[in-house]
């Protein structure tokens, strides 16, 4: 009765109490695996600091941010994309009023933003060359072919490389160039013309009224090849009467 009456006393029962306490704590945290804080820290790349309540705040506002950075780079290229319009827009509206240099300011500020635009290189091209620049549109063809070698306008490229290296004095040059065409449209009859000229040029009036009687071949009444002809003939004949003298 005694033993009965010690396990009744207050202070045992505490004791008693404390240590299943104490026991069932030592099974829980035998098998579970409760997660450690250096598990999920933040990775090394990360400027979170390692406090977990922080941490939280912060890798949720890095993510948001990244989703900023994407809608704010899609906004840059869409103002990019703006500027560029806006610049050839202006520019095309110069170039139309005659105001050539006032054009080249604007496809330049384009040129800027985009420079392997093969359509903005050409635009600079023909504004170049239309104020006699020859030089530096044919650089400008150059480029743009380089970027698009086999585009359907690469022929007109070449043939304008061809008549700018003609206005340069350069007809040895305009001639292979205007041959590049040539190969592909035998008979466009502006570039036949055009070799014409330049062979007539290098004093091979012969060849000029072989290409000159082509271009009559495909328009018989075309005036510069009728032109082109007289010209060289005479000069043939004046060169044959000089060399009999």
């Amino acid at each position: 009765m005694r033993s009965l009456a010690a396990l009744d006393s207050p202070i045992v029962i505490a004791s008693i109490s404390g240590l299943i306490i104490l026991i069932f704590y030592s099974y829980i945290t035998s098998n579970t695996n409760p997660p450690r804080f250096s598990d999920i820290h933040p990775p090394p790349s990360s400027t979170c600091t390692l406090d977990l309540i922080n941490q939280v705040y912060c890798l949720s506002n890095q993510s948001s941010g990244s989703t900023e950075i994407g809608i704010g780079n899609q906004s840059t290229l869409a103002q990019q994309q703006e500027q560029v319009n806006f610049a050839v827009k202006t520019g095309t509206a110069l170039e139309r009023s005659g105001n050539l240099k006032g054009a080249i300011k604007y496809y330049d500020k384009a040129l800027l933003l985009e420079p392997n635009n093969p359509d903005l290189l050409v635009m600079k091209g023909d504004a170049l060359s239309h104020i006699r620049n020859y030089t530096g549109a044919i650089e400008y063809y150059d480029k743009a072919l380089a970027i698009q070698p086999n585009s359907r306008g690469s022929k007109g490229l070449m043939q304008g490389i061809g008549d700018d290296l003609y206005h340069l004095g350069k007809y040895n040059e305009a001639i292979r160039s205007y041959d590049k065409v040539l190969a592909i449209q035998p008979n466009n009859p502006d570039l036949l013309i055009s070799k014409g000229n330049s062979l007539l040029h290098i004093a091979n009036y012969s060849g000029a009224i072989k290409y000159y009687d082509k271009a009559l071949t495909v328009i018989p009444k075309n005036v510069r090849a009728g032109e082109g002809k007289k010209l060289a003939v005479i000069a043939l004949q004046k060169s044959a009467n000089n060399s009999t003298k």
